[in-house]
């Protein structure tokens, strides 16, 4: 039997479908300050600031005027101008200059140190800086400038890199079975269990 009559018709299974969803809640727009000097000369006076993080920067300096900057140098590779999901996810910014590289433009270099993402001075400011940026001295230059002007002082032992790891066990027309790759690690976590 059918649940309705020629004047009011049939009932709205839309209604029921279409319940109001409750709005997703937004994350509070992260605050924080902007530097009081231009990242580019480092003088003070009339700055333009960036909206995306603390870099500030005069418009001569930059070229741009203030009504058309919308992000500083620090959001696009320097070389290629890809921005960090163009680069991969990741960009390296420098603390002291306006440069900013992507991995594939990041120059090869002895001079070049990897800060991390938590920049002292920008965490002072009340900046929490993304995933995707991290920042880097690109020159022995910028890490004096730092040194001088931000108080930098570099760690006595500097990073390395974690020796050199033979997989060619897996790779390539000798490569072994899932099989052959089990059994070899489950002696070698027997044979490491051993010296104990």
């Amino acid at each position: 039997m059918n649940n309705y009559d020629l004047q009011s018709g049939e009932p709205s299974v839309w209604r029921e479908t279409k319940k109001p969803k409750a709005a997703p809640e937004k994350k509070p727009k992260s605050t924080f300050s902007n530097q009081d000097f231009c990242q580019i000369c480092g003088d003070g006076g009339e700055l333009i600031a960036c909206p995306q993080c603390p870099i500030s920067v005069h418009s001569d300096c930059c070229g741009i005027r203030p009504k058309d900057f919308h992000k500083c140098s620090h959001h696009n590779c320097h070389n290629c101008n890809k921005n960090a999901i163009g680069g991969g996810g990741l960009l390296y910014r420098c603390q002291s200059c306006p440069e900013a590289y992507c991995p594939d433009c990041l120059p090869v270099s002895d001079e070049i140190r990897f800060l991390g993402k938590d920049i002292p001075r920008f965490e002072k400011l009340g900046f929490e800086c993304k995933p995707a940026y991290h920042y880097i001295h690109c020159s022995k230059i910028c890490e004096n400038v730092a040194k001088t002007e931000f108080g930098f002082t570099a760690n006595a032992l500097k990073a390395t890199c974690p020796v050199d790891i033979d997989v060619s066990y897996a790779f390539g027309v000798d490569a072994l079975s899932v099989g052959d790759l089990a059994k070899k690690f489950k002696r070698q976590g027997h044979q490491s269990g051993q010296g104990m």
